[in-house]
């Protein structure tokens, strides 16, 4: 199976830079996949498509659902992980971006002293002006300098090298001196295809209106599924019967790493971090076992909840790949997603959710009905 085989045209214009005004304005494409007629020998797989669509918007989604339904949500919050550093020694040059990942499962120890360090792993970019050694850098428009070099940890031990996958290390003074440079001059990573720089309204509209707000963040990209709900909706939802069930796993480059290469099957994901309580793990279990609709809001709602159906654990890291022909979906009924891109890790799940023919027929006639595309665009509902 190759990954040539999930491209497809999109115009550019389709692409949402912006969110709308109003979270729950986005469109919502229902699909009745539950729906089965027999087939048309004369019509196309769209023309068949097309008898199981609604064209809604996303307020309709309290006409959808049904009492007894569960919906899964990620209530992870965005880190502000982008910003900019100068080189100390070469302070003329062009600032460096750089992208915070994942923070270091432990505090290393700084090799020039004994003090208690804080790392992340990060990208840069350029990559190439990043040194491999140990080299102090500054913050931009700040006074604080931080510590980058090329290479990755193993156990909390830093492995220098010149790293494949491009990751980096950044080494700060302190979890306090994190905190300063994140609060103030950290921007949200949205994400590179907006073709803009993140604004001060992305602070808040590239969150979930459930995201922990006592939490600083730690994903680097919103799990934009969620990003259409309000309060409204949710406290409607709510009374009609609905009810919500939270995890958390923090999103990062394994969601939206593209893949490069041709076969399918040859991807590797990154590892992301998930936790669930055992009640709400429990209530899942509960309802499923009823019957009742278990209904994922997002790609990574999903892949926490089917990770955890094969492993038995409620906490920890997951890869897990979804593509078509090698995965039964164990928990799921349903999925709330926006529209991806092509060729990515995550077109590939809803192929599988859906079948590969139907996903390409749908997302024809999401273009041809001129849908808004990606993370604040609108979004599709598979039931």
């Amino acid at each position: 199976m190759l990954i040539d085989d999930f491209d497809f045209e999109l115009p550019g214009e389709l692409v949402a830079k912006y969110p709308l005004n109003k979270r729950d304005n986005s469109r919502l494409l229902y699909y009745k996949r539950e729906i089965q007629e027999a087939p048309n020998p004369q019509g196309t797989i769209s023309q068949e498509l097309n008898k199981n669509i609604e064209h809604k918007s996303f307020q309709d989604i309290c006409s959808i659902l049904k009492a007894g339904d569960i919906l899964v949500r990620n209530v992870t919050r965005v880190l502000a992980a982008r910003f900019f550093v100068i080189d100390k020694e070469k302070p003329e040059n062009k600032a460096i971006e750089i992208l915070l990942v994942k923070e270091n499962a432990e505090i290393g120890v700084c090799e020039q002293s004994h003090d208690k360090k804080y790392r992340w792993t990060a990208l840069a970019k350029p990559r190439k002006k990043i040194k491999t050694n140990p080299q102090s850098y500054i913050i931009s428009g700040s006074s604080e300098e931080i510590i980058i070099f090329k290479g990755n940890t193993e156990n909390g031990v830093v492995q220098r090298s010149s790293n494949e996958d491009g990751m980096m290390i950044v080494e700060f003074k302190s979890y306090e001196q994190f905190i300063n440079i994140i609060t103030n001059h950290g921007t949200m990573p949205i994400p590179p295809y907006l073709q803009r720089s993140a604004e001060d309204s992305d602070k808040e509209r590239y969150q979930t209106v459930y995201s922990k707000q006592d939490s600083l963040g730690s994903s680097i990209a919103a799990p934009t599924a969620g990003l259409h709900f309000t309060e409204e909706i949710i406290q409607a939802l709510t009374r009609k019967g609905v009810e919500f069930i939270d995890l958390n796993l923090d999103v990062g480059i394994g969601t939206f790493k593209p893949v490069s290469v041709s076969e399918v099957k040859d991807h590797k994901m990154h590892f992301e971090t998930y936790e669930i309580i055992s009640e709400n793990w429990d209530k899942i279990q509960s309802a499923k076992a009823e019957g009742r609709r278990i209904i994922a809001i997002g790609t990574t709602s999903l892949r926490c909840l089917e990770s955890i159906a094969i492993t038995g654990k409620l906490r920890g890291e997951t890869d897990l790949y979804i593509y078509p022909g090698n995965f039964k979906f164990k928990i799921i009924d349903g999925l709330l997603t926006n529209f991806h891109l092509p060729k990515s890790t995550l077109l590939l799940l809803v192929s599988t959710l859906i079948g590969i023919e139907e996903c390409k027929a749908l997302y024809r006639i999401a273009v041809e009905e001129k849908y808004r595309f990606f993370s604040y665009g609108d979004c599709c509902l598979l039931l």
